[in-house]
């Protein structure tokens, strides 16, 4: 199954340090919906936890990973 840019966007953040909190902060959104979008991703790319997945993301999804990891470093 294909990520949804919600969830290449938190893994993103994830692969740049962040906490699942201060992720949920950023993108204004609750720590539940953060931690799903972490555990639909983590399911989808048969990962072992949220730093594999974003490894995961990275390397399936370079194109677009790279893409919000510039489009982030604009808004930060």
């Amino acid at each position: 199954m294909k990520l949804s840019s919600q969830e290449i966007m938190v893994l993103v953040y994830i692969a740049e340090g962040y906490n699942d909190k201060e992720v949920a902060e950023i993108m204004k959104l609750s720590y539940y919906t953060v931690r799903t979008y972490i555990d639909r991703a983590t399911l989808k790319l048969a990962a072992r936890n949220k730093t594999n997945a974003a490894f995961k993301c990275y390397m399936n999804y370079h194109k677009e990973f790279m893409q919000v990891k510039r489009n982030l470093k604009e808004v930060l």
